[in-house]
């Protein structure tokens, strides 16, 4: 009579605990899929909710860049981060999960028949390991291609873009010349405005090791491009052409017209 009892009140206990939910642990399969990026191998297919999703092909392409360009120093960001990345505590609910990793950012997984997988769409590892290894796609860039992606954001005002295609040096000079060229950019110049990007497009650089001096077809004043660990930045400095270790110089007017 007493085990009936205690079959009985645990019984009775699980029906009033509507909140409880038993199925398998989201944590092994979060591990395997940190880990599936370690490895490098990218092959996360079995792991994510939707292999055929752009950001799982996203990730991907990013694990075989890091592989391919594992000795260029665009890529230690990247893998540093994801040496140093793991799952710190998960969360089960009914049809979904959650981990909290150790950047403080979140998995999402999504429960799939009695296992999980990991939803890149709803997770943050996707946009943080891309900010991580920006710098690595960025050194495929071609010096013309940096001198007309700096140029067009000096145009469309774009102060963030413009850091991104510059050095340092040049970060001081930005702010002041980004803004000549919001108050330049008025109605009646919109249209000069946007064929002068077009005139971009015939840019074409001299390369002499890592430095580089870009100047659209026709165009006698070249701009000062260097290779700083295999990434192309556009430097404007005092002196112009000239190497100089002073302050940058001070923009002018031609400077700052498109």
């Amino acid at each position: 009579m007493k085990r009936s009892f205690t079959a009985l009140a645990i019984l009775s206990l699980l029906a009033g605990c509507a909140t409880i939910t038993f199925g398998p642990n989201p944590e092994p399969p979060a591990k395997d899929f940190i880990e599936s990026l370690k490895s490098g191998d990218g092959n996360v297919s079995e792991l994510v909710v939707d292999s055929s999703s752009e950001k799982s092909q996203e990730i991907s392409r990013v694990l075989k860049k890091l592989k391919e360009e594992s000795k260029n120093p665009a890529a230690k960001a990247g893998a540093d981060y994801l040496d140093k990345l793991s799952v710190e505590k998960c969360f089960m609910g009914e049809s979904e999960s959650l981990c909290r990793l150790s950047d403080g950012s979140d998995l999402v997984l999504e429960r799939s028949g009695w296992s999980w997988k990991v939803n890149l769409d709803r997770s943050d590892v996707v946009a943080n390991l891309q900010e991580k290894t920006q710098a690595l796609f960025r050194a495929e860039q071609s010096p013309e291609t940096v001198a007309i992606n700096f140029t067009v954001a000096l145009i469309d005002g774009d102060l963030e873009m413009a850091k991104e295609y510059s050095t340092e040096k040049t970060h001081l000079l930005l702010p002041l010349i980004v803004g000549m060229m919001k108050m330049a950019r008025t109605e009646e110049q919109a249209a000069k405005f946007e064929e002068a990007k077009k005139e971009l497009q015939s840019m074409k650089c001299e390369i002499q090791g890592d430095k580089a001096q870009c100047a659209p077809e026709g165009k006698s004043k070249p701009m000062d491009l260097v290779r700083e660990e295999g990434i192309w930045k556009v430097e404007m400095k005092k002196g112009g052409n000239e190497d100089s270790e002073d302050e940058p110089e001070e923009p002018s007017m031609d400077d700052s017209e498109p």
